[in-house]
């Protein structure tokens, strides 16, 4: 593939996830996570974008609910970031796949861990292409 983008990142703001793989979408870039990597939270979000997305052997991706932080704790329950959040997701992964990732994102609240796919994982439930 040409326009390969390889990701590993600890995470960001949520904001920046959506731009940057809003632009590997209109792109059509490879977005790919070498294996011993990890791709968390804004990361996961903007390796979504990917026309084609892949993983490594022992690569992680890892999804956690969106959250603001007052500084001592966090809060999960800001509805609109979580109805941008569905339509982001099942625009790159179909309405069924969106809906079950939303599912499992929201199960998180947490800035620290999530749902943590391996590139078998990732591939089972429709998140990789390949």
């Amino acid at each position: 593939y040409s326009n390969i983008v390889y990701l590993s990142s600890g995470g960001g703001l949520l904001e920046d996830g959506y731009a940057i793989g809003r632009l590997f979408k209109r792109y059509e870039m490879t977005t790919h996570i070498t294996g011993g990597q990890k791709c968390s939270s804004s990361c996961a979000i903007a390796f979504l974008g990917g026309k084609y997305r892949s993983m490594g052997g022992d690569a992680e991706l890892l999804f956690h609910a969106p959250y603001i932080s007052s500084g001592i704790a966090i809060d999960c329950s800001d509805y609109g970031q979580v109805d941008e959040l569905k339509k982001y997701y099942q625009a790159n992964l179909g309405y069924k796949d969106g809906e079950f990732l939303l599912d499992r994102t929201m199960s998180y609240c947490s800035n620290t861990s999530g749902w943590t796919l391996n590139a078998d994982g990732a591939k089972l439930f429709g998140i990789t292409t390949e």
